[in-house]
């Protein structure tokens, strides 16, 4: 059974994706990748908000007595899940905001429509699509399923519509949420050195060491300390961030969620080329602003083209970090296609450590038996 279909998700139009195994649901208004789920077994491993989410386009008339009068309440108001941050991920400048843009840059504040869909042999596809009309991008993503499996293949197409070569930033930012999260989670990814945030975070506990370089998966904490990546949440609350650097002999980056009681394992696989970066924000009841309150767990696994969520004036200054580049290029015109895959699986054991992928030949496998 391959279907797709319309539906309402959390008070949010969307467009849904099945197979016989599992159900993938990418909301019109943003794009947002808002649920991926088993049928199984259906745990969605993505974030959705404790507040009421809006339609993108109605965001400055949210409910300010629940979600605030910041910026950044105009942003959380429809994010959901796994979203696109493009052209910039970070700080605009005071141009940039003022006509409209923020922080998560204009992929996520736009309408995507859906522009085709065809179920041939076993497969369908999805064609999904939107034009930012500020930063004057086209994107279209191209979302794959086939029969009898548990992985979504996705293609981005990005395209320049203006006749300069542009310097820009490009974020998947994938979310988890709080019931995948609680109990405790485990992670792995193929990064080998990273970056602790540039400035100070107002965190509790025991935050992380600013500005300081670490090696995967030690990060190290402002006592002295050092707390592994691989486990959250910790035993404090906390708001840290970080970036790490994917291993550059890989051709591909990936990491791995695994919620250890229900058995459950969610892995995104990329091409290093184009998001050489992982970056890491956490938020663990720790933001007493609105709309947090602090009760939010979450979990941010970003993995991008840009080092820091910082601006786009910040990365290019940057350059590089550890010899790779900070930002990407998107010459005049260009169309610039780029594949990445989701999946979840089912573990036979729940591990004490989370899976990791190895190389074989073309293929990744891990411990589990699963191969991409």
């Amino acid at each position: 059974m391959l279907k797709v279909s319309d539906v309402i998700f959390c008070n949010r139009v969307g467009v849904k994706l099945e197979n016989n195994k599992v159900e993938l649901i990418i909301l019109t208004g943003g794009g947002h990748i808002a649920s991926f789920t088993l049928k199984a077994d259906p745990l969605n491993p993505l974030w959705v908000p404790p507040w009421k989410s809006t339609e993108p386009g109605l965001r400055k008339i949210c409910d300010k007595d629940e979600m605030g009068e910041s910026e950044e309440s105009q942003i959380l108001a429809s994010i959901m899940g796994h979203n696109l941050c493009l052209d910039v991920f970070g700080d605009h400048s005071k141009g940039e905001m003022k006509h409209g843009l923020l922080f998560h840059g204009e992929a996520g504040l736009v309408n995507w429509d859906v522009n085709e869909f065809s179920n041939k042999n076993k497969v369908a596809k999805l064609s999904m699509k939107a034009s930012l009309p500020q930063t004057q991008i086209d994107v279209e993503r191209i979302y794959t399923l086939r029969e009898n499996t548990t992985r979504v293949e996705v293609e981005e197409i990005i395209t320049n519509k203006v006749g300069f070569e542009r310097a820009m930033g490009r974020s998947q930012h994938v979310t988890i949420g709080h019931e995948f999260l609680k109990g405790g989670c485990l992670f792995s990814t193929n990064a080998d050195r990273g970056l602790t945030w540039p400035e100070e975070v107002r965190t509790n506990g025991d935050p992380f060491a600013i500005n300081t370089e670490f090696d995967y998966p030690n990060l190290p904490l402002q006592s002295g300390k050092t707390a592994d990546w691989g486990m959250y949440p910790r035993e404090h609350n906390t708001s840290d961030l970080s970036t790490m650097r994917i291993n550059p002999r890989d051709k591909q980056g990936w990491l791995v969620a695994l919620q250890p009681k229900r058995k459950q394992a969610l892995i995104y696989i990329w091409e290093r080329k184009t998001f050489p970066w992982l970056m890491t924000w956490e938020e663990n009841h720790n933001r007493d602003v609105k709309p947090w309150n602090k009760r939010t767990l979450t979990r941010g696994l970003e993995f991008s083209s840009y080092a820091f969520a910082t601006s786009r004036r910040d990365n290019v200054e940057r350059g590089s970090l550890f010899e790779t580049p900070c930002f990407e290029w998107l010459d005049a015109h260009e169309r610039k296609s780029t594949r990445f895959t989701i999946a979840l699986e089912k573990v036979r054991k729940a591990p004490k450590q989370c899976p990791v992928l190895k190389k074989s030949g073309k293929t990744l496998v891990s411990s589990q038996g699963w191969k991409f």
